[in-house]
């Protein structure tokens, strides 16, 4: 399997706004949905791609250390296989300097997707990590009337 890593996305949004979003994973060779039951789904946003990042989200649990519970997988089934949802939280913006598209943030979304054994007792055998949202662009601005 072999997720597409052409997907770019572009976010508007307001400094300190509750703002989600939600993205579906897709083979890149079948197209089908794919199942994300054994899979963390991370987005790291940074102010340029070579910066560390000032926003970083995930789906994992524990929660790794400086990493925030902002991504959420939707039920592994049907309509929603495949499917999880990005939510910032005014706390992730905040704090950050305003300039929207004259000085935009960065992101990126990967998938890590784990590959469990058939035996018993589950185990972890590999784990396979995609980019699923490549080098997208976030447009911060810092009230509402400033979005063009």
């Amino acid at each position: 399997m072999t997720i597409s890593s052409t997907k770019t996305r572009r976010i508007t949004m307001v400094r300190g706004q509750t703002f989600s979003f939600t993205e579906t994973v897709r083979d890149a060779v079948t197209h089908q949905r794919v199942d994300l039951t054994n899979a963390r789904v991370h987005l790291a946003a940074r102010t340029d791609m070579k910066s560390l990042p000032v926003i970083k989200l995930t789906s994992e649990d524990p929660l790794p250390a400086t990493w925030r519970a902002g991504v959420a997988l939707e039920t592994q089934s049907g309509e929603t296989l495949g499917d999880y949802t990005v939510t910032f939280i005014p706390a992730d913006t905040e704090d950050l300097i305003a300039l929207g598209a004259d000085d935009p943030y960065f992101y990126e979304i990967w998938v890590a997707i784990d590959t469990m054994s058939d035996d018993l007792i589950p185990v972890v055998e590999s784990t396979s990590t995609f980019p699923d949202i490549t080098r997208s662009q976030l447009d911060l601005y810092p009230e509402a009337g400033a979005i063009p």
